[in-house]
């Protein structure tokens, strides 16, 4: 049956899990009913109805055949005046907005205990959002195809200004692979997340983040609340030191190419003689926001690593640019300036020595110009035992693509080693 909630763009699709992209976006509610319209109530509470063309829009809809006692299912997808297989459900369908190019975009959202939408890779995946303080947090939850929960459970969220669909889903598949849950969630003020203002990374807002994400979880059935563990890569590597060292209901710690040090790594990337200038920028864009102007935007890469941007190197330019063509359309190459000054004012590494009693696990790339190795193994010997560092060849990329089973190897040990 479709229900409309008031005041709210949100419909009740009991079978199906659902993608439906509008081509013309001054009109979303009526072509959503429209197209909604064109199923047979037998047809969408009983698991057949049929795709009809209109010149309106088009219409992409996935429906998930059950194949288990708890839905496991694999994608199909109906074509035009073809039936969908029989599928479960509940699942709530909330219209969001899409990229510029693509429009509005319609996905499905798991509702509390429903059956999984996504399967890949052995494992469970469905979507979730929770209130974090008055802002809506977006994530994926996996939990492992085998075993029974409660599970241990990896929270974790990616870098400067990147997304989860960067490549996140494949350390969460990893994880859940080992026997671990997972919740990947967006940063506020980016991809699928609420917040504003819009591609502002503020740290210590994501470090709480981190912490409401905690919160949420060790509410779930599925979680065993007195096995979580921290995962974070970069920026977000250098947050989980912090969260690790601040909040004890964590048991196990992971910083992948972590950031140690705000203010050294600034200088590690930009030239001396360009910081005054660069602080200046800073100063002038306070005054700006002071007097009622808009912040201050500066790219996150460019092709040009002598150019302004948050992170001014080549083979950053390289990874933003393929991974947001290849996996994330939605990235934006752009932060607020002041992004990047509160970037300069946050050292994780004065958080290292208070994260024993627990575990932590350091991973480094030897060939790291970005978040430099030398700064996360220098850094390192801060952190009291229990704790280990790998080092793996190649660059701060690799760790997510040429590099990924030797980063997610050592990330996914140490948490069974910890937590299962």
């Amino acid at each position: 049956m479709l229900e409309s909630v008031a005041g709210e763009q949100f419909y009740n699709v009991s079978p199906l899990t659902l993608t439906q992209v509008l081509d013309d976006p001054s009109n979303v509610a009526d072509n959503l009913r429209a197209y909604i319209a064109g199923f047979s109530e037998d047809g969408l509470g009983l698991g057949e109805g049929r795709v009809r063309e209109r010149s309106s829009a088009r219409v992409r809809l996935a429906a998930h055949a059950s194949d288990g006692p708890r839905g496991r299912s694999a994608p199909r997808t109906a074509a035009r005046g073809q039936p969908f297989p029989r599928c479960r459900g509940p699942y709530e369908v909330r219209l969001t907005r899409g990229s510029r190019r693509a429009g509005p975009r319609l996905t499905g959202v798991a509702s509390p205990g429903g059956d999984y939408p996504h399967t890949k890779g052995g494992t469970m995946r469905r979507d979730i959002e929770f209130d974090a303080e008055g802002v809506t947090l977006r994530a994926w939850m996996y939990t492992p195809d085998s075993g029974s929960g409660p599970f241990p459970t990896v929270v974790m969220a990616h870098g400067f200004s990147a997304v989860k669909e960067m490549y996140l889903d494949r350390f969460a598949e990893a994880f859940a692979a080992a026997g671990l849950a997972a919740v990947v969630f967006d940063h506020r003020n980016f991809g699928a997340s609420d917040g504003e203002p819009r591609l502002e990374i503020d740290p210590w807002a994501q470090v709480r983040d981190y912490r409401h994400t905690i919160t949420w979880a060790s509410q779930q059935p599925e979680v065993d609340e007195n096995r979580i563990g921290i995962w974070g890569s970069s920026y977000s590597g250098g947050q989980v030191i912090v969260v690790g060292a601040i909040d004890r209901r964590v048991k196990c710690v992971v910083g992948q190419v972590p950031l140690a040090s705000g203010n050294a790594n600034l200088r590690a990337l930009v030239r001396s003689d360009f910081l005054a200038g660069l602080r200046g920028a800073f100063d002038a864009d306070r005054v700006n926001r002071l007097n009622g102007g808009a912040p201050a935007m500066i790219p996150v890469v460019d092709p040009d690593p002598t150019a302004p941007s948050a992170l001014p190197t080549a083979d950053s330019w390289t990874w933003f640019s393929e991974t947001a063509e290849t996996r994330a359309p939605s990235w934006r190459n752009e932060v607020t300036l002041r992004s990047v000054e509160m970037f300069t004012e946050f050292e994780p590494h004065a958080y290292l020595p208070y994260i024993a009693p627990t575990p932590f696990c350091m991973i480094v790339a030897r060939g790291d110009h970005l978040t430099p190795s030398e700064l996360g193994i220098a850094a390192f010997e801060k952190a009291h035992h229990p704790k280990k560092i790998v080092v793996l060849p190649g660059g701060h990329f690799d760790a997510y693509v040429a590099g990924f089973d030797g980063a997610s190897e050592a990330a996914t040990s140490w948490f069974v080693e910890h937590l299962l």
